[in-house]
């Protein structure tokens, strides 16, 4: 497998330093200035402990216990490194930086110009509607879908857009051979005999923990370049996709039904910053021209379904 060592590196760096992804990203930077990462870690390990203030010994020690977990890692998921033209430089600029993107699926189609549909956990039914409708939409006008892979609306909308078509990119907020909730394990398969994509920025040794969820929302505004945001809460997980999906080359869009709630001030808010959606072919308004440009995928790789852990 491509990029294992570098990524087995990443993982030994995110142990040492405790699951902080600024320090792991800064020492991975600066150890990949300064070595050949695609050697085994202990073939620079003396040179990069005093960059990092650590005791070689205790780096050699989390590399012997992070090789022997991948040893019994299955080989079917992909490494997508920073240096790739799949992967967007913007990942390396959130709160929480990342090297490398981790995937099974259709790889090709993260060249693709991304439609973000997104929301709450909990959503009215009304919302659930518009979501579903908007969905189809966006299938039916061939742009490729992404939103995270949880339950509520995002959900609902993986569901309807697999009937019209199979661009679809699923964020989850664990490793991608793992099932961050057993109530969507069977949409996870779904998504992949499609011939759509799972993403995440999380790392195959990482613990499931909470704040990964707000890892991997990072990840989204960073891959976003068009997104919708159907319903949500002030100051729910949604909201933060939503804002943090900044700059000229992203278009926003929320739903007009929110600003008939009065307890819905976010929205009100940025009714005059965004684009509103009043009824579901009003989606094609996020469909403008891009202000830059993505290299296209050299190839379709498309890994065998694999059995969810």
């Amino acid at each position: 497998m491509q990029y294992i060592e570098e990524s087995i590196t990443y993982d030994v760096l995110l142990s040492f330093f405790n699951g902080d992804y600024k320090k792991a990203f800064q020492a991975y930077s600066q150890a990949e200035s300064r070595f050949d990462l695609s050697m085994s870690f202990p073939s620079f390990s003396s040179r990069l402990a005093p960059l990092i203030s650590a005791r070689s010994e205790r780096l050699d020690e989390i590399y012997r216990n992070v090789r022997d977990a991948y040893g019994h890692l299955r080989a079917d998921f992909i490494i997508i490194p920073s240096t790739s033209a799949l992967f967007d430089r913007a990942l390396c600029e959130t709160e929480y930086p990342v090297p490398f993107l981790y995937a099974v699926g259709n790889i090709a189609l993260l060249a693709e110009d991304h439609v973000t549909i997104c929301g709450s956990l909990a959503p009215t039914e009304e919302a659930r509607v518009i979501a579903e409708k908007c969905a189809a939409v966006t299938a039916r006008s061939k742009r490729c879908m992404m939103t995270p892979l949880m339950l509520g609306l995002s959900s609902w909308a993986i569901s309807a857009f697999l009937k019209e078509s199979s661009k679809l990119i699923a964020v989850s907020s664990s490793f991608v051979l793992k099932c961050p909730n057993e109530k969507i394990k069977d949409q996870m398969v779904d998504i992949l005999r499609h011939g759509g994509l799972i993403i995440s920025p999380i790392s195959p040794l990482s613990a499931d923990i909470k704040y990964h969820q707000v890892v991997r929302n990072r990840a989204i505004s960073a891959l976003s370049d068009r997104i919708l945001l159907v319903e949500e809460k002030d100051g729910g997980p949604a909201w933060h996709i939503f804002d943090e999906a900044k700059g000229d080359d992203k278009v926003r869009m929320i739903s007009a039904h929110m600003l008939s709630i009065p307890s819905f001030s976010f929205a009100q808010a940025r009714k005059e910053s965004s684009l509103l959606l009043t009824k579901a072919g009003d989606v094609k308004k996020l469909f403008r021209p891009r202000r830059r440009s993505r290299k296209k995928a050299e190839s379709d790789e498309n890994p065998s379904l694999f059995q969810l852990q």
